[in-house]
């Protein structure tokens, strides 16, 4: 609730920051005040660009579009995690070359009128996975875009595979596809690489 709320919230959290560097505190318990709140700001920015992670300043590429969803892949994986991989989920990246991922069902609309966690950019390719589960989790019930069929799907499918067999499926067929693990000026950020 706090993040679908921020993009109001930001020029007063930029405020704030800005102003931790610009005022001299008048003793050191109001110091201690500022410096606790500014840090507050920069988390939640901070975790504001990590789910939204296309800005005025990085727009987002509108000639690159993947899928995680590769041919064969069905009996490898949860049945429920191959429709979304399949249909559900869109590769993105920015003009900088971050990547991050989306729901195709709801990509149209402004950042106000999304479900939580319709757009989120994983750290680390061992971290897509996680990720998607938490997609799966708080997006898909709450979107009222995905069809409902899909919704019905029990995400309690399974198939004849270990949990740890699955995540390394996952991050294969990731690196596969050329998504790297990669630094930008933020810090840490998955890109992609032309698979040779």
């Amino acid at each position: 609730s706090t993040l679908q709320g921020l993009p109001r919230k930001l020029p007063s959290l930029l405020f704030l920051v800005h102003i931790s560097h610009c005022i001299r505190p008048l003793d050191e318990s109001f110091c201690h005040v500022l410096s606790y709140y500014s840090r507050k700001a920069r988390e939640v920015i901070s975790r504001f660009y990590q789910l939204f992670h296309f800005t005025a300043d990085d727009p987002m590429d509108e000639f690159f579009f993947m899928r995680l969803y590769s041919m064969g892949e069905e009996g490898r994986i949860n049945p429920i995690h191959t429709v979304l991989r399949r249909d559900v989920i869109e590769i993105r990246r920015t003009n900088t070359g971050s990547i991050f991922f989306q729901c195709a069902y709801c990509n149209h609309l402004s950042c106000g009128n999304l479900a939580e966690q319709s757009t989120f950019a994983p750290q680390r390719i061992r971290g897509v996975y996680r990720a998607v589960m938490r997609f799966m989790k708080y997006h898909v019930p709450a979107c009222e875009h995905i069809p409902q069929e899909i919704k019905d799907l029990s995400p309690m499918a399974t198939v004849d595979v270990k949990a740890c067999v699955t995540k390394k499926y996952w991050a294969k067929s990731a690196f596969d596809k050329g998504l790297r693990d990669g630094e930008d000026e933020d810090g840490r950020s998955i890109i992609y690489c032309m698979p040779t």
